[in-house]
């Protein structure tokens, strides 16, 4: 490998530390005109430099001494300006005015005024609670699901909240809460999230230009952070909809604490349950719930701790009974089918602000995930002797993490800010997959038929990050990520160097590129495009070798004027080391899932292209992206490239939401998408029938296309604040194809979603 790029970037991160000239530091608080309490996510700009207030409303800047103008925006509030001569060490207090009545929808992203000038290329961000007038499926406003109307970001399956990203799938994308991270933030096999958009005060979505501090997946990253604001109140939201009720509550008893507590229960069993009548249903029963508790204090001015918890689980079920007559013996068929999944993460942190030219965080967690898929085959033949056959197949995967985050922030100049810092955790694996066979309770096939064995994973990562804004026009930032992955004796150190440039060609352009390596050490093995609870989560082992990707992002942005912005991107990945498993895989025959599998390696490309306008009265988007995914294993299809499943050509979203006084919105949301690949048989050889397949993935679904409406209604009580919510999925009823059934030679496609419409009501105060 050509170690000259890396000593470039090595000499240009130590030199750039200090091109920096002598400064004062102004501090400042930003607190409301009417009640003087402080503003949380205020932004505060002065000249091409921009800052976001922290929890205490507070802010700081180094800069050059001299006359200074102070531009604060937040939304809901006149934007205002504060011009003063800075000659010394300052403290100043901003008291900023709200506009009463606001009528306003707006996007908070990378793409917007706010965000345009701040020199971070490649991540977008939203309040999720400013979208809940969007279309929802079954009622359910889905944090993740608001993410999909942006470029190069799609579900993998029709409703689902699971993320497909620049031609990746389910497990690139590292999904953080309040910064730690979750393994399964889903319900109903992806259908649905787990995050009550209410108590969501922004996500932060990156895919691409990583900064050094992110890695451990090849894909994305979203952070989702609740409410941190200590403003000394009582927020409350209660809401039900078909498929869930839910609730939860911020509570600040003083300036100093803060407490979030929220949960669901789904309502899927609930209503079954009721007897209706005496007959028994014959249907599946499937219950999820979930809860978050987090708790922040702030200690002093410079200190904050608090800890998390999150958990959410879900859990189905379906058994069927069949009586007949076999060999002139009576029998009986019993069926059951058993899948669940759990995920529990706890944490503590610790923040420290030092002199306002530092910040340090230190993160402790523990996280659990388990899955399991049952499916149990009971036959009793009344013969004589009696006989009974119990066949099980079962598949579960457990995941145990230990892990410990320190960053360090430290701003040496107004323009120049250093990052590093340090990640290590430890991961206790049990994939489990077998086949077992009892004749009247006895074990007729051997016990290492099933594959349990503990493998354990040490992950240690180490980071070092320079932002430099060069001048009015560039922003350069430059880091290495040394990533070092101990498993079953075998030790890989990888390198991740990152590079992002950013350039202003004048006040509404920009154009921007990035280069990043990343590395993942966990995969996941499924043989479905679903995303669920048979999935065989594994890591990296001697033979296993860690997940690479290799991701260049080039781009543009323009503002026209306030509100309409448009923006381009280019990229091309690569990818190593892919698993899959291999032609006839089987752990009837082969218990050890990595005799089951192959190695390869894929491609993604694409062009992105989004273009949005956000009003008083309107909101509209358009997202377009054209990509091309293909991957290759040596084993597989001859050894020939194959179009990724999930390779969708052609993904548009058209979104428009309408406000046309404060007590109502409309809104809606049409989707068109190529259709997904699948590998159909190409003949079949006659006597026996015995099914080829020549080509992988030869086979694309038809073009996928739905139309989403709804309809908020607002009303303020004296308490608060009541919700109406009306929506359509699938507005025209496209019976889009779930999946291609084969019968007597032909194939028919089976939908799953057709019209569907739901009601919500929802109470906050």
């Amino acid at each position: 490998m050509n170690n000259k790029p890396f000593l470039i970037l090595f000499l240009w991160l130590i030199t750039a530390s200090g091109l920096f000239a002598q400064s004062v530091v102004l501090k400042g608080v930003v607190v409301s005109s009417v009640d003087s309490k402080p503003i949380p996510g205020a932004m505060v700009k002065c000249g091409t430099l921009t800052k976001k207030t922290g929890q205490d409303g507070d802010f700081y800047f180094s800069l050059k001494p001299g006359v200074r103008k102070l531009t604060v925006t937040y939304s809901g509030y006149k934007k205002q300006s504060f011009e003063f001569l800075l000659k010394q060490d300052t403290s100043i207090v901003l008291s900023y005015q709200k506009i009463v009545g606001i009528k306003q929808v707006t996007i908070k992203g990378s793409l917007i005024t706010e965000y345009f000038r701040e020199p971070e290329p490649g991540i977008t961000k939203i309040q999720p609670s400013k979208f809940d007038y969007l279309p929802a499926v079954l009622g359910d406003a889905d944090v993740l699901k608001k993410i999909q109307y942006l470029p190069g970001i799609h579900s993998g399956n029709e409703g689902s909240s699971g993320l497909i990203v620049r031609g990746g799938s389910y497990e690139h994308n590292l999904i953080n809460l309040n910064s730690f991270p979750v393994y399964q933030p889903y319900h109903l096999m992806g259908f649905q999230s787990a995050f009550d958009p209410f108590f969501v005060d922004e996500m932060e979505i990156i895919k691409g230009g990583f900064p050094a501090k992110y890695g451990g997946r090849l894909s994305s990253v979203i952070n989702i952070n609740t409410k941190s604001n200590y403003q000394d109140t009582l927020q409350t939201s209660v809401y039900a909809g078909i498929m869930s009720v839910g609730g939860g509550l911020r509570y600040c008893p003083d300036s100093l604490t803060g407490i979030t507590f929220t949960g669901k229960q789904s309502l899927i069993s609930t209503l079954w349950n009721i007897k209706w009548n005496p007959v028994k249903f014959s249907i599946p029963i499937y219950n999820f719930n979930d809860m978050l508790f987090d708790f922040g204090r702030k200690i002093n001015s410079n200190n904050h701790t608090g800890f998390l918890v999150f958990l959410n689980r879900d859990e189905a079920g379906h058994t069927t009974e069949d009586e007949y007559e076999a060999e002139g013996y009576p029998t009986i068929t019993t069926q059951n089918l058993n899948q669940d999944w759990f995920n529990l993460v706890t944490g503590v942190y610790w923040t420290n602000t030092g002199n306002h030219s530092r910040l340090t965080t230190l993160r402790l967690y523990y996280q659990h995930y388990a899955n399991n898929s049952n499916n149990q085959i009971i036959v009793e033949q009344e013969a004589e002797p009696p006989i009974t056959t119990e066949t099980i197949n079962g598949i579960s995967s457990k995941i145990s993490e230990i892990g410990a985050v320190f960053d360090n922030e430290i701003n040496l100049s107004a323009r120049h800010r250093l990052n590093y810092g340090i990640t290590a955790n430890y991961r206790m694996y049990l994939p489990s997959a077998g086949t077992f066979l009892y004749i009247n309770d006895v074990l007729q096939n051997r016990n290492d038929t099933i594959a349990d064995n503990t493998q354990n994973n040490f992950s240690g990562f180490l980071y070092l990050e320079d932002n430099y804004t060069v001048n009015n026009k560039l922003f350069l930032r430059g880091g290495i990520r040394a990533s070092l992955i101990h498993a079953s004796g075998k030790t890989w150190l990888i390198p991740e160097p990152r590079f992002t440039v950013n350039y202003y060609l004048n006040e509404k352009m920009s154009i921007n590129g990035s280069w990043a390596i990343t590395t993942q050490s966990i995969h996941r093995l499924t043989s479905s495009s679903v995303m669920q609870t048979s999935d065989l989560w594994v890591p990296s082992t001697q033979n296993t070798r860690p997940e690479i990707s290799s991701l260049f992002v080039a781009g543009m942005k323009y503002q026209y004027n306030h509100g309409v912005l448009a923006g381009l991107e280019l990229y091309y990945k690569e990818m190593y080391n892919l698993i899959t498993y291999k032609d006839g895989a089987t752990y009837m025959t082969e218990p050890y899932w990595e005799n089951n599998i192959v190695y390869g390696e894929g491609t993604s490309k694409g062009v992105e292209v989004l273009i949005q306008k956000a009003g008083d009265k309107m909101f509209s988007l358009i997202a377009y992206t054209l990509s091309f995914t293909d991957v290759r294993f040596d084993e597989i299809n001859n050894g020939k490239k194959f179009p990724f499943k999930y390779d969708k050509r052609h993904d548009l979203n058209l979104t428009i939401g309408y406000r046309p006084k404060e007590k109502i919105s409309f809104s809606c949301n049409w989707v068109l998408q190529s259709g997904k690949w699948v590998s159909v048989y190409d003949r079949f050889v006659p006597i026996p029938e015995i099914p080829l397949l020549d080509n992988r993935n030869n086979i694309r679904f038809p073009l996928y296309h739905r139309l989403d409406l709804s309809l908020q209604l607002k009303k303020n009580k004296k308490w608060g604040i009541a919700y109406w919510k009306f929506d359509i999925y699938n507005a025209y009823s496209r019976l889009n194809p779930w999946y291609l059934k084969y019968s007597s030679g032909t194939f028919e496609q089976i939908a799953l979603f057709p019209i569907i419409p739901s009601v919500s009501y929802s109470v906050r105060f």
